[in-house]
């Protein structure tokens, strides 16, 4: 080292200010603003692209998810005749929206369980659709609203329930349970 080098290191630790400088990292990253941009852009598609759900043809992948959660309808239909899940959607705007979809799966493998899907709305529409076929494993539907007869304006939809009826069912005893209720574009 020469004088002056030695002479410019002192000034430098003498005259500077009193915090401690941070040592430099070994792994220092500069990133700009267009890279960050293009980076989060990037991650965006790909949560985009991850989350598209498959659906049946005519339907894009766009979804309103409405119900998140595994939904249990414990049904004894021996005191009661019908055993009803509802979710109250409140003049929900659904004229964009061409579907509905769900998973369903049944307790008990031996029983014959049909589920009726009834929709509402607030200018007293009701249309409703029976499901059959339902297994004890996961399956999942796919309504389209063409198949909901009764209404005619999906503007301002009240309310969808989830009905097991005692004249649909072998068993009188049973659970049917419920996910991922969604609307679909």
């Amino acid at each position: 080292m020469k004088k002056k080098e030695i002479y410019e290191h002192l000034a430098d630790i003498y005259l500077s200010s009193p915090k401690k400088k941070k040592a430099k990292s070994a792994y220092s990253i500069k990133i700009d603003k267009n890279t960050l941009f293009v980076s989060l852009a990037t991650i965006a598609v790909f949560i985009v692209f991850i989350s598209v759900i498959r659906t049946p043809r005519g339907v894009s992948s766009l979804a309103l998810v409405v119900q998140p959660q595994a939904v249990k309808i414990n049904y004894d239909l021996g005191v009661i005749k019908k055993e009803v899940y509802s979710l109250d959607l409140t003049n929900m705007d659904l004229s964009r929206f061409r579907a509905v979809s769900f998973a369903v799966r049944k307790s008990n493998p031996g029983d014959d369980v049909h589920l009726k899907l009834e929709m509402n709305s607030s200018f007293r529409e009701v249309s409703e659709v029976y499901i059959s076929g339902l297994k004890d494993k996961w399956q999942e539907f796919h309504i389209f609203f063409r198949d909901f007869k009764g209404i005619s304006d999906w503007s301002r939809l009240t309310r969808i329930s989830f009905v097991v009826e005692e004249w649909n069912t072998r068993e009188k005893k049973g659970v049917v349970y419920i996910d991922d209720i969604k609307f679909l574009r």
